[in-house]
């Protein structure tokens, strides 16, 4: 599971709201809709309660928020301890932010903090 992942579904659990997720991810509430269905699928259960017109999450998603916490937490500690920060995109070097002509950059630095399954 990618760390955006990760925190696409802590946004979407503190908000329960696809549309201000998706605002703070800069997707639409679509895209974090599949995401957040995309990381249901791979876990092999609901974290949301079915047939509410309003996003209500379970106990499972609780649970997993906890954790995506924890491992969102530690990544960022990881990577400021071995010079990246998070740019709400990725992570990039302490010193310097990636523009889109460094997006090949960014995506080399990203490779150190993506989670796989």
């Amino acid at each position: 599971m990618q760390l955006e992942a990760l925190r696409l579904f802590i946004d979407v659990a503190d908000t329960q709201s696809f549309t201000d997720a998706a605002r703070l991810h800069h997707c639409t509430p679509v895209n974090a809709s599949h995401q957040f269905h995309a990381v249901e699928k791979a876990l092999g259960t609901l974290l949301a309660v079915p047939g509410l017109r309003k996003l209500q999450l379970n106990q499972a998603s609780h649970v997993y928020h906890d954790y995506c916490r924890q491992i969102v937490g530690l990544a960022d500690e990881m990577g400021v301890q071995i010079g990246i920060v998070p740019t709400g995109g990725g992570m990039a070097p302490a010193r310097g932010y990636f523009g889109p002509r460094d997006a090949h950059l960014a995506t080399f630095a990203a490779q150190y903090v993506t989670f796989v399954d």
